[in-house]
């Protein structure tokens, strides 16, 4: 990939980023009075959901943008799972928030799954009973004698 492509790409997110802080807000205001002007019983809460998404109007198609994407990818460490990959690849900001989110959620899940695992594992070794979350706690001694 030459500098001129590192460039042009460091100037256009630059540039969506400018655009947002510039504007956005005032956007975002304009287009929550709007919506409440078209209805007046729109909550506050979904006006508060609006986002702006910046996009270059000279974005490239969504088959060209995947093309490039998969080729960067492949050439540069780490570049798909990069803010700057997932821009490139087409994704607006809400999207990689929203991604970014499900990652971590899904890695959350892996990490608990595998200590759950590790601790059936131990728990099999060692032939103890109980379940994946700890091992069971013996009744306490009342003095009296349980029958079944």
């Amino acid at each position: 990939m030459s500098g001129k492509s590192d460039d042009m790409l460091y100037v256009e997110l630059r540039a969506d980023r400018d655009c947002d802080r510039d504007f956005g807000e005032s956007i975002l205001q304009a287009a929550r009075l709007v919506a409440r002007l078209q209805d007046p019983s729109a909550s506050d809460e979904d006006l508060m959901k609006l986002q702006v998404d910046w996009k270059n109007p000279n974005t490239p198609s969504s088959s060209m943008s995947a093309d490039a994407f998969s080729k960067l990818a492949s050439s540069i460490d780490s570049f798909a799972n990069s803010e700057v990959g997932m821009t490139r690849a087409g994704l607006s900001r809400s999207e990689i928030v929203r991604l970014k989110a499900d990652q971590r959620k899904a890695q959350a899940n892996q990490t608990l799954d595998r200590i759950r695992n590790a601790r059936q594992e131990q728990n099999d070794a060692t032939g103890q009973e109980g379940d994946v979350n700890g091992p069971e706690q013996p009744e306490p001694d009342t003095g009296t004698t349980q029958t079944a």
